[in-house]
C-alpha cells in the first residue's frame, strides 16, 4: 500500500508481516480469518506437544467455533481467556475433537491456553480482536 509521500502506510505494513508470516510459517502459526462477515467463523486448533497451531489468531469482533483436536500424546485441554470471556473444553484424550464456541464482542487481546488435566500449563498462543 502506498499513501501519499510514497511511504507504505501502517497498515500496508501490516498487512504485507501478515503475508509474509503467513506465506513462510512452519504450521505452527496464524489463523486469519478476517472480514467483514457476520457468519460463524471457524478456527481448525490443532493441540500438539509444546505448540497450539495456530498459535496466533486475528478476528473482528463475533461469534466463533474453534474446532479442537488433540494432537498430542496426552491428555490436555484448550481454553481461552479474555475481555469478558473465559471458556474450555473437557478433557480431550490424545485423537479426541472438540468444538468450542462463543462470542467475542470485545475488542482486545485473549490467551489461547492448552493445559494438562491437573491444569499445568503445556503451551499458549494469542488471540487478537480488532474492530
Amino acid at each position: 500500500m502506498i499513501v501519499a509521500g510514497g511511504g507504505i502506510g501502517a497498515l500496508g505494513l501490516a498487512v504485507l508481516m501478515v503475508t509474509v508470516i503467513a506465506t513462510i510459517g512452519t504450521g505452527h502459526g496464524l489463523g486469519t480469518p478476517l472480514g467483514r462477515s457476520r457468519d460463524l467463523r471457524v478456527i481448525d486448533t490443532d493441540l500438539v506437544d509444546g505448540a497450539i497451531d495456530p498459535s496466533v489468531v486475528l478476528l473482528e469482533p463475533g461469534a466463533v467455533q474453534f474446532r479442537v483436536r488433540n494432537d498430542g500424546s496426552t491428555p490436555r485441554r484448550f481454553a481461552i481467556q479474555g475481555p469478558g470471556v473465559f471458556s474450555q473444553t473437557d478433557d480431550l484424550e490424545p485423537g479426541a475433537s472438540a468444538s468450542l464456541d462463543l462470542t467475542l464482542a470485545q475488542a482486545g487481546r485473549y490467551r489461547l491456553e492448552v493445559v494438562s488435566p491437573s491444569g499445568d500449563p503445556l503451551s499458549s498462543g494469542i488471540l487478537e480482536v480488532h474492530q
